[in-house]
């Protein structure tokens, strides 16, 4: 009796562990922030995305963005038309407001 009882305690206590475990590695992260152009006005429908991934989400009018990340350490693209896309790491910051530089290549090689 008591080698039954000790083994059904050691598997409540491995399966804590693992419970423990997996709750942990599945933390997300927020980031939010503001994607500006040269001038400093705000860019709306900017896609931000989470590098590799289908994570992802677009900038409201006022240039605001929210996202979900599920690394401390997610690199997000930032990409709109007529504008250079740019990675950047998030290195467990909150706030990632960034400028974007208009592209040196033209609009009109653009097809819709």
């Amino acid at each position: 009796m008591k080698s039954i009882a000790l083994w059904r305690r050691g598997c409540l206590l491995t399966f804590l562990l693992l419970l423990c475990l997996f709750s942990f590695s599945q933390q997300n992260f927020h980031v939010s922030g503001k994607v500006l152009d040269e001038t400093g006005k705000p860019l709306g429908n900017v896609t931000v995305a989470q590098k590799d991934s289908r994570n992802g989400t677009s900038t409201a009018v006022d240039g605001s963005f929210h996202l979900n990340v599920p690394s401390g350490n997610a690199v997000l693209v930032f990409s709109s038309v007529g504008y250079e896309s740019q990675e950047v790491r998030r290195n467990g910051r909150h706030d990632l407001s960034l400028s974007m530089k208009i592209s040196g290549s033209s609009l009109s090689d653009v097809v819709v």
